[in-house]
């Protein structure tokens, strides 16, 4: 039996621009007070290891288990914070599930052609294991 060789190749991936994922800086600068309400434009994710990400509820409703989530009963009163912990997501992967779903929203309806979106092989069954959860 011949031995095989396996090359992995990782195809250069042009950076995706901040801007369309970012609500501010979303990484723990944004304020909770933007998340307060059920009409709030934002949304405060955390992480197993309680790094909070604030994203725009529109980016957050891309995911369909964020999105029931956010609309179950009893939920969140016109004072509390739109709050939503993941105990088995940590932040690396939850950074970048917001990506994905601020790239999802942007280019959902394009009519151009849609680029990539970069996954680093490191973190690939990771991530696709919370987008399957998420549904997203």
């Amino acid at each position: 039996m011949a031995d095989l060789e396996v090359e992995v190749i990782e195809k250069p991936v042009a950076p995706i621009e901040k801007p369309f994922y970012q609500y501010g800086s979303f990484v723990d600068e944004g304020s909770d007070d933007e998340c307060i309400g059920s009409d709030s434009r934002c949304i405060k994710l955390m992480s197993k290891n309680d790094q909070k990400f604030i994203i725009r509820r529109e980016h957050a409703i891309q995911s369909e288990t964020i999105k029931a989530m956010l609309s179950g009963p009893g939920m969140f009163a016109e004072t509390q914070v739109n709050e939503v912990k993941f105990r088995e997501i940590d932040s690396q992967i939850l950074e970048e599930v917001c990506k994905y779903l601020a790239y999802k929203k942007k280019y959902h309806e394009s009519d151009k052609p849609i680029p990539d979106f970069p996954i680093h092989l490191g973190i690939v069954l990771d991530l696709l294991m919370a987008a399957n959860f998420l549904a997203c």
